[in-house]
């Protein structure tokens, strides 16, 4: 094998592999609205088979409302893998605690196609479990995504 294929062939191996970002692809600003109407701004990075997504600085953030508490922010972030006929979002670490609660969550959606072209989410899920001294309470909802 001449020596200039051995490099090339390591390249195309880490992009398939190790999903390094795509040529020529930025990263893509997101607002995921839950059924409460918060926004939580997200940046997905680029991808080919597998991303992430995270809140970015200014993200007005999803918040967890809780009588005689103070409001308690809930991390929004999580994993994209490519599925067909659109990515599937999913939360990692849907958590948060304050006032003696601690809670944990989890949550899915599709979007209508693949990155760097989808646009939206629009049937997502989310399950979420909160507990405290007076006992658990479960609750569902649902969420949005729009790229901006």
């Amino acid at each position: 094998m001449p020596l200039i294929a051995i490099p090339l062939a390591l390249v195309a191996f880490a992009y398939g592999v190790f999903d390094l970002n795509p040529p020529g692809q930025s990263p893509q600003i997101w607002d995921l609205t839950n059924s409460a109407g918060q926004v939580a701004t997200v940046v997905v990075s680029p991808f080919t088979y597998s991303g992430t997504f995270g809140e970015t600085e200014s993200s007005a953030g999803w918040w967890l409302n809780m009588p005689g508490c103070a409001p308690i922010r809930l991390q929004v972030g999580g994993n994209i893998t490519r599925s067909s006929p659109g990515d599937h979002w999913t939360f990692v670490g849907l958590t948060g605690s304050g006032c003696n609660t601690q809670t944990l969550g989890s949550g899915e959606g599709y979007a209508d196609g693949n990155f760097p072209d989808a646009t939206q989410v629009l049937n997502g899920t989310i399950a979420m479990s909160t507990q405290s001294p007076r006992g658990t309470v479960n609750a569902n909802g649902t969420w949005t995504g729009q790229k901006r």
